[in-house]
């Protein structure tokens, strides 16, 4: 049963550390499509920079999600190795 503990929290870090990295992705994505696509002949946002917020804005909220899990991961260890 240990080893099935085992491999099902190695699976869940790595899975989270792929997240982690995918979400700076994304914010550098969108931060590149936000600024490539700006025009000044236009009152408004373009169309590729709506997009790019948009990805922006996907990226962040992933990044914050992640930061908190893994957060909250770092804790329980050290609440755990107090104990």
């Amino acid at each position: 049963m240990d080893t099935i503990d085992s491999e099902a929290e190695v699976s869940g870090k790595s899975w989270i550390r792929i997240m982690f990295i995918f979400s700076v992705m994304l914010i550098l994505i969108g931060l590149i499509l936000d600024d490539t696509m700006a025009s000044s002949d236009t009152l408004g946002p373009t169309g590729g920079q709506l997009f790019g917020l948009l990805i922006l804005f996907t990226g962040g909220v992933m990044f914050l999600i992640t930061g908190f899990i893994i957060s909250l991961r770092v804790l329980k260890s050290l609440l755990m190795k107090n104990s």
